[in-house]
């Protein structure tokens, strides 16, 4: 064995014995591509050089804890393990005022104006879900998203848990009070089209999936 991996160990046993778990979880999640390296850990392929070595005591220690026998399995259970330490509802509560209203309310009021010939609403339903579509997805780019990167409670979770934030805070943003005039507007334009805010929330889904690339 040569000098350098001798060395690597004895120093890896040392900051293994002295690392507790809370700092082993902040030593790993501190990189943003942690997923790879759980996954580079497991297949060794990676160059194991002596700045590697804080990274994979607490790697060790992880697997330990966890039971582990693979990277998708610790993985798993490091993601299950941080929306554990997070409500949910902290979490929904955080995107939802990280996110601007999609949709303004003069926009909303516009769709109920009727076509002067049909009597019915100006605008379709295709062209209500196609916009709405185009909005949510502008406001994923260039709002939602960056902000979730920057934030350290969210920006380790799994993309199709983000999803299910992102719509649940969609609603709750919705439901708010200084947007009842822009929901009623809302429910009044679906009432006009057979439907309900099931599509709205559908259609919403789609586009947060689509910009998450789901």
């Amino acid at each position: 064995m040569k000098t350098e991996n001798i060395l690597r160990e004895v120093i890896a046993k040392e900051i293994y014995s002295k690392i507790n778990l809370k700092q082993a979880f902040e030593i790993l999640l501190k990189n943003k591509n942690w997923k790879n390296i759980v996954k580079d850990y497991f297949s060794s392929k990676k160059d194991a050089g002596i700045k590697s070595i804080l990274i994979s005591a607490a790697i060790a220690l992880l697997i330990q804890t966890f039971n582990a026998s693979s990277a998708e399995e610790l993985i798993s259970k490091i993601e299950t393990k941080i929306e554990q330490q997070i409500p949910e509802d902290s979490l929904v509560n955080k995107i939802e005022k990280l996110m601007p209203f999609p949709v303004s309310s003069t926009e909303l009021s516009m769709l109920n104006r009727n076509n002067v010939f049909t009597g019915k609403p100006f605008f379709s339903l295709v062209f209500f879900k196609k916009t709405l579509t185009s909005k949510v997805k502008k406001t994923m780019e260039s709002e939602i998203l960056p902000n979730i990167k920057n934030d350290k409670d969210l920006k380790n979770i799994d993309k199709e848990k983000i999803a299910d934030l992102v719509l649940k805070a969609f609603k709750k943003k919705l439901q708010k009070t200084e947007h009842n005039i822009a929901l009623k507007d809302l429910q009044s334009y679906l009432k006009k089209q057979n439907q309900n805010l099931n599509i709205v929330d559908e259609t919403v889904k789609q586009a947060i999936d689509q910009s998450l690339k789901i």
